[in-house]
């Protein structure tokens, strides 16, 4: 990456760190992260390209090649007979690039192609149509899982990055007996929802507190409408509410004024308290 994308890389990483602080929790080093990316794209941690590549060679159908290649030599059709050509000289070169063999069945995107051959009449087209399509489904699933081991380890080298990151961000704040913006956030957030004083902390509040008003409700986060979920949970029930006088909830934004992503805006907020306190 060039300087501009690392710095936004880092800015998105710490502008993200509460969501992954929880995922720390429960991955705490790059390898466990990385065996629950395994999990996810359903591939064996212990599996990497080379050995994907190797069990992908040793199963290439030489006997049916030997006698598909005949035919799409044969074919009235260049775009047939040159692809045809390089399968046959890979097949003679055990160690030439696979991605020679690939390009017979893949597009450059690694998408499967639509016609593997032309130039053929319906008897020639037959004899050799079911094994080459079993071949590209073959060659389709080892392209999908080299993709996916591509993603799982550059995910897991980024997660190294938040780990340094983040540790270092968390040791510095201690030092300087700091919190960020984020942390009073969620450290309210668990004073309210996650606490084992929760309830009793609730239970003052909800004598304290007559009116509550949220301004530009469209750019407030998930957990800042946590937040005020637990204030106004019970508001308007229970014997606070008669004694308290008259007690307001005053919601006021635009969903398409949201432009606060970056700090985890959700807008969809907005429309569900309308729905709750109406």
């Amino acid at each position: 990456l060039d300087e501009d994308r690392q710095n936004n890389l880092l800015q998105n990483i710490l502008a993200k760190r509460h969501y992954l602080y929880a995922l720390m929790e429960k991955y705490p080093t790059r390898e466990d992260y990385r065996r629950h990316l395994c999990a996810l794209f359903n591939v064996s941690p212990q599996t990497t390209a080379q050995s994907l590549e190797k069990e992908f060679r040793a199963a290439i159908p030489h006997v049916e090649w030997k006698n598909a290649l005949p035919v799409l030599l044969s074919s009235t059709s260049k775009t047939t007979r040159d692809p045809a050509a390089i399968v046959e000289s890979f097949l003679s070169a055990p160690d030439r690039d696979l991605v020679d063999y690939l390009l017979f069945f893949l597009t450059k995107e690694n998408e499967p192609r639509k016609k593997l051959f032309t130039g053929l009449d319906s008897a020639k087209r037959d004899q050799i149509q079911d094994g080459l399509d079993r071949e590209q489904i073959r060659v389709t699933a080892y392209a999908q899982g080299i993709e996916a081991l591509k993603i799982i380890d550059a995910t897991a080298s980024l997660y190294s990055i938040v780990l340094a990151l983040l540790a270092i961000y968390q040791s510095l704040k201690r030092e300087q007996s700091l919190l960020d913006y984020e942390d009073q956030i969620a450290a309210t957030r668990r004073l309210l929802c996650d606490s084992s004083d929760y309830l009793w902390v609730l239970y003052k509040l909800d004598h304290q507190i007559e009116h509550v008003l949220v301004d530009e409700a469209q750019d407030t986060s998930p957990a800042q409408w946590d937040i005020v979920d637990a204030i106004t949970d019970e508001f308007f029930a229970g014997e606070a509410a008669h004694t308290a006088g008259t007690r307001t909830a005053f919601v006021v934004g635009d969903e398409k004024q949201s432009i606060f992503s970056f700090q985890n805006a959700y807008p969809e907020g907005f429309f569900r308290m309308g729905q709750r306190l109406g």
